[in-house]
């Protein structure tokens, strides 16, 4: 037995060294497996985020915008060089702080008594006391503008006329409506420059007693719960309640072969305004403040709240992704409607650079500090190389009222330019029905802003001769450009951020996935290895029993 078994020894000390081998390599063969697998998951996500593409690799749009003489990069990289020279301006120039409006006009096409309830709906009014003197009783022209100012000072002579009128009247105890105080000449030529068929918007009353200033730095832009059907309803009468076709070739949201030139181009413009307001909404959204402050505040009388502009249980800045997302990241149509209204705001800026030259216009407040900082501000502005002479213009406003249309149109007892400017002029007057105070003043600013642009764009003049541009037409007009600046910019960024949020997510799932192939590997190697024992164990047990 014992040489039996010393003799079996060997034999036994083998096929024992056979099986510790062969599980041996059969753990390196695991191993080989799991590294290999490893290696595809970091090759695999390494590729994902060239693909996705890190922040600023790649622009949000690419290639050329329609109806437009330039490429979305182009709108990109010019956006990029005007944004710090806009947003100086407008935040920290006295003269651009101050909007004059007839805020709460009655709405013109239906009952409205939807009034947004929420605080942050409401204005905070300006004082008369920080007011320019010079704006109270006088108008804004352009400086070599000689019928402007002739027309303004007669019409300051006028008022002064009828005031001493009066004052006669009274004195004679005699009722002012017994006489005739009207003066013709002046007063008619005056309101022609306001006649609602020549105008680009509805222009805010003169009288001093239904228009406001606003202060738009105090006032921003922002969410303020305003929603429902008051505000579809102000919506849907815009994009569809109109006199021009737009809103039937346009109405899927991207216009058809039927659509002509102006057409396309109006429909853009209320497109790119929309994406540009949902941007800003989105951008600074609200979050309430849960924690002791914030209830302290909360409990607060109603007396000491009146004297928080901004509760302190109510945060804003953050910006809504998901808002985002479901107005604007979904619906690349519509950013590049937003980059063709910024388009066509930069060849207006451009255009009108002679007139809004601080040496011919007229940006006095009264402050000589701050007028001397708007002034320079503006000329920094100007002296970007694209908003230069010789820049190639980023939009041509040459063929938009093309011949053949223009031709039907006029065959029809109607010009195509006029209906273009109706148009917007009506879909502008909507802005009166808005229901909440803060949203109402920030679409007038917008609208008039885009219709400044317009009226130079379109408006027959020479550059021997003004466009005539008002002062709340030039704040509008600065403002708005530095709205879409704004939004533009916002988009690249949640553009970016939307980016880096789906890149972890494929990566985390590329690694869920991993893991998963790493545990299913090491269980088969497990399996396969418990199999070899067993069958070892077998062997061992047959050759017992052999002997």
């Amino acid at each position: 037995m014992l040489v039996g078994g010393c003799s079996t020894m060997p034999h036994m000390t083998h096929r024992r060294g056979e099986c510790v081998g062969r599980s041996s390599r059969g753990s390196a063969s695991v191993c080989s497996a799991v590294c290999v697998l490893m290696l595809i998951c970091v090759s695999t996500q390494s590729n994902s985020a060239l693909a996705l593409g890190m922040p600023g690799s790649v622009p949000v749009l690419e290639g050329p915008l329609e109806d437009c003489c330039c490429r979305a990069e182009v709108i990109e990289e010019g956006n990029a060089a005007i944004f710090d020279a806009l947003h100086r301006l407008t935040s920290k120039s006295r003269f651009f702080a101050l909007f004059r409006s007839a805020l709460y006009a009655e709405c013109p096409y239906w009952q409205d008594d939807q009034q947004c309830m929420n605080e942050d709906c409401a204005l905070e009014p300006s004082d008369e006391s920080e007011i320019p003197r010079e704006w109270l009783h006088a108008g804004s022209c352009a400086q070599d503008d000689e019928e402007c100012l002739e027309l303004e000072q007669r019409q300051r002579q006028n008022e002064q006329l009828e005031r001493r009128k009066q004052q006669l009247n009274h004195a004679k105890g005699l009722h002012p409506a017994l006489f005739d105080t009207s003066i013709e000449g002046p007063s008619e030529q005056w309101g022609a420059r306001g006649v609602p068929d020549a105008a680009w918007t509805v222009l805010d009353p003169d009288d001093p007693e239904r228009v406001q200033y606003i202060d738009l730095i105090k006032n921003p832009e922002r969410f303020t719960g305003y929603a429902g059907d008051s505000a579809r309803k102000v919506w849907h009468a815009i994009y569809t309640e109109n006199c021009f076709h737009f809103a039937r070739n346009c109405a899927s949201g991207v216009c058809t072969d039927d659509a002509c030139r102006a057409e396309r181009v109006l429909f853009r413009l209320i497109s790119g305004l929309h994406v540009s307001i949902n941007a800003h909404v989105a951008m600074d959204f609200v979050v309430m403040d849960h924690g002791p402050r914030g209830r302290e505040s909360a409990n607060a009388s109603s007396y000491e709240s009146s004297f928080l502009s901004h509760p302190p249980w109510k945060v804003w800045g953050f910006p809504n992704v998901d808002i985002y997302r479901w107005r604007i990241g979904n619906f690349p149509e519509r950013i590049r409607n937003l980059y063709f209204t910024m388009a066509l705001m930069l060849r207006a800026l451009g255009k009108a650079r002679t007139e809004l030259d601080p040496d011919r216009f007229l940006y006095t407040t009264g402050n000589a500090e701050q007028d001397q900082l708007t002034q320079r501000l503006v000329r920094e502005l100007y002296e970007l190389p694209l908003l230069a002479p010789n820049c190639a213009a980023p939009f041509d406003e040459s063929s938009v009222f093309d011949v053949e249309h223009e031709f039907s149109s006029l065959m029809q007892g109607t010009s195509l330019r006029d209906e273009f400017r109706a148009a917007f002029r009506n879909i502008s007057s909507i802005m009166d029905c808005v229901g909440c105070d803060t949203c109402r003043l920030w679409g007038k600013v917008q609208f008039l802003g885009v219709g400044t642009a317009l009226k130079i764009l379109f408006d027959k003049h020479d550059e021997s001769h003004s466009v005539g541009l008002q002062r709340n037409e030039v704040i509008a007009l600065f403002h708005t450009a530095a709205k879409l600046s704004d939004s533009i910019r916002w988009i690249q960024d949640m553009e970016r951020l939307s980016r880096e949020v789906d890149l972890a997510k494929q990566v985390r799932a590329m690694m869920f996935k991993c893991a998963a192939g790493v545990l299913v590997t090491l269980f088969a190697g497990f399996c396969l290895s418990t199999t070899r024992r067993v069958a070892a164990a077998k062997a061992k047990g047959k050759a017992v029993k052999a002997q």
